[in-house]
């Protein structure tokens, strides 16, 4: 379009919108070109020559041969803007049946199986395909079908192997060796004592294919020989395993050097079908120092090595109460280029301990130098004792005496044993100034004096115990009384706490207790107590008729001499004549001196005693007629009167 200038006239510019109208209108009524072409269909033979179509106008196509159609009708329109109403295919490629499959082979499907459509055939391994590999979708007159025929699969065929001197193999009865197909080489066997032929080879070969169509065989044949390899024999190297007389193709033998050796080639060899070790014998070279030397008194810094090569520093360490003699600040040897360990001498020497100085005592035995491991013991001198009790004394790896030097104190003897009784001084054997020990008795045996004693210096210095120790005694035997006994038997000691009991002759009473005891007294010194009783003089109980004791307790066989007891008469009697005297009195009686009472009363019996009168009452009322019922009444009224005068009788003795 032409650019608007300034020397145009206006006119010009109003007819440009007239130009772009008219443009549109010619662009949209052009005509359209050349139809499209399709593979699957063509035009028909009267549009063919034809270059332009006008807006509106159609061209029809027919399907190619091998296609059919996708739509009913096939044609086209020139549409505006000079296009063509449908650019895509018109018909679609026929289907061909399926192309078959060979026996031992497989379909290869490219595409789909439509016409023009290629397959291709291949056969599984060992197999080789006869005719032809491929296939196409054709058509034939009106059929689409497959151009050629299906090929098939033959197994790919071997030669018969090859034959070997001194040898066979599984195949011989064998008329076909196909594909796959194995066969093993065996050496002939030979008479004993002689070497065997080695099969040298692989023993097995197959029938194969490089190509995929001819056969060949994986390998050539083995071979069947003689092989025999020499005794291998190493310097200062030993051989671990294969050990055989004889060493044949393929024997192996493993190597290794002796300790402190390295290994120069390979460590296992195999006799190989020259008859040679593969690979050569290898070398054994030194490599390492012996084990470092032994030095007196020393230990090495191992560090958990075993080989010393040339250069290796190795340091020694003095042993537990060992140190470094004067002089020699380090202690080490070297392992030189000759694989020998440099001069050696002694490093170390014991260690010592100080003088054992001890005040009040002398160590033994007597040394100018005291070392490690040597044994002292300490000797106090008369009057002295060691501190603390020590067998003996060690001079120990640190320099110092084992245990710390003890001290002589003063110290008394052990204190003295006593009878019947012992010290509490346990396991102790040494008593220092200020000790004390306490004395106990045995079970019986009462300690008299003090029971603690203590270890003092006494004049001049000299230890002393003090006070004196102790004794444990006993009792004396007890007193013999006249006229009794005692219960001691062949009894001799009698321990704190024995008893006796004291028993007098009939007729003779016991003054005081009759058992005594030994006791512990003022200061522990034992006695009797209370005292020995006596025996003397006792009157017989007395006997009088018709009588009862005012005291039922005073009533016993024996009575002591001056001892009372109160008499009275039974009711219904009376003391003696003495008719005034009244029933309810009483006699005292009294033990004389001489073993007889004074003057016994005697009960007689009283007639006009109230009981006498009450039964003669009695009598009476059994001649008055009186009947049973009152006469029961009146005895029970008896009966009870009675009983109260008992009671009242009983009130009295309680009185007294």
């Amino acid at each position: 379009m032409e650019s608007l200038s300034p020397g145009k006239p206006r006119s010009y510019i109003a007819t440009i919108p007239l130009l772009l109208a008219a443009a549109f209108v010619v662009a949209v009524h052009s005509d359209c070109g050349v139809p499209p072409r399709f593979t699957s269909a063509e035009l028909k033979e009267e549009y063919r020559t034809q270059s332009k179509f006008a807006v509106g106008s159609k061209v029809e196509y027919n399907c190619r041969p091998g296609y059919t159609k996708i739509q009913r009708k096939l044609y086209l329109w020139c549409m505006l803007y000079s296009q063509w109403s449908y650019t895509r295919e018109l018909c679609k490629a026929r289907s061909c049946p399926h192309p078959g499959e060979p026996e031992n082979g497989r379909l290869v499907i490219l595409t789909d199986l439509m016409f023009g459509a290629t397959v291709n055939f291949i056969c599984e391994e060992g197999y080789r395909l006869i005719g032809d590999a491929e296939r196409k979708c054709v058509l034939l007159g009106s059929q689409v079908t497959w151009d050629k025929e299906v090929p098939y699969c033959q197994v790919i065929p071997c030669q018969p192997p090859p034959e070997i001197d001194h040898g066979t193999h599984t195949g011989m009865t064998m008329e076909e060796f196909n594909y796959g197909t194995s066969v093993t080489y065996q050496c002939d066997s030979i008479e004993r004592g002689q070497v065997p032929f080695s099969l040298i080879g692989e023993p097995s070969i197959h029938c194969t294919s490089t190509d995929n169509v001819n056969g060949d065989w994986s390998g050539p044949a083995p071979e069947c020989k003689v092989i025999r390899c020499e005794q291998p024999k190493v310097d200062h190297g030993k051989q671990v395993t294969g050990y055989s007389p004889v060493y044949t193709y393929r024997a192996s033998v493993l190597f290794e050097c002796e300790h402190r050796y390295t290994l120069k080639g390979s460590d296992i060899l195999q006799c190989n079908e020259n008859s040679r070790w593969d690979p050569q014998l290898p070398v054994c070279e030194r490599s390492s120092c012996d084990d470092p030397p032994y030095i007196r008194n020393t230990f090495r810094d191992h560090s958990n090595r075993n080989l010393f090569p040339a250069g290796t520093v190795v340091k020694y360490n003095c042993v537990g109460g060992y140190e470094l003699i004067p002089g020699i600040s380090s202690a080490n040897v070297t392992c030189q280029k000759d694989f020998t360990w440099s001069e050696q001498q002694e490093f170390c020497q014991k260690i010592r301990c100080p003088d054992p100085n001890i005040t009040n005592g002398t160590a033994r035995p007597t040394q100018a130098i005291y070392e490690y491991e040597d044994t002292i013991s300490i000797v106090c001198n008369p009057g002295n004792a060691l501190k603390d009790s020590y067998g003996s004394i060690k001079c120990e790896q640190n320099g110092a005496w084992h245990p710390a030097l003890p001290i002589c104190e003063p110290a008394c003897d052990p204190p003295p044993r006593i009878s019947n009784g012992w010290d509490i001084r346990s396991w102790k054997d040494v008593f220092h100034v200020g000790s004390s020990v306490t004395y106990v008795c045995e079970d019986g045996w009462s300690l008299v004096g003090v029971s603690s004693i203590q270890c003092i210096a006494g004049d001049g210095g000299t230890p002393r115990w003090d006070p004196p120790a102790p004794e444990c005694k006993a009792c004396d035997p007890p007193a013999h009384i006249s006229n009794g006994r005692d219960d001691r038997s062949q009894k001799e000691v009698f321990h704190v706490g024995s008893n006796v009991t004291y028993v007098c002759e009939d007729g003779w009473s016991l003054v005081g207790v009759s058992s005594i005891q030994c006791i512990a007294g003022d200061g522990g010194t034992p006695r009797w107590d209370p005292p020995a009783p006596e025996c003397k003089v006792q009157c017989p109980k007395p006997d009088v008729q018709n009588e009862e004791m005012v005291n039922a307790l005073d009533e016993k066989m024996w009575y002591n001499v001056n001892e009372s007891i109160t008499f009275k008469c039974s009711p219904g009697y009376q003391c003696s004549d003495l008719w005034y005297q009244s029933t309810t009195d009483s006699v005292n009686v009294t033990c004389l001196a001489n073993g007889t009472w004074t003057v016994l009363p005697v009960c007689k019996k009283q007639l006009d005693s109230p009981q006498c009168n009450m039964v003669r009452e009695c009598i009476k009322f059994l001649h008055c007629n009186v009947s049973l019922t009152e006469l029961k009444l009146l005895l029970e009224v008896q009966k009870l009167y009675l009983e109260i005068q008992k009671l009242k009788q009983d009130l009295q003795k309680y009185k007294e």
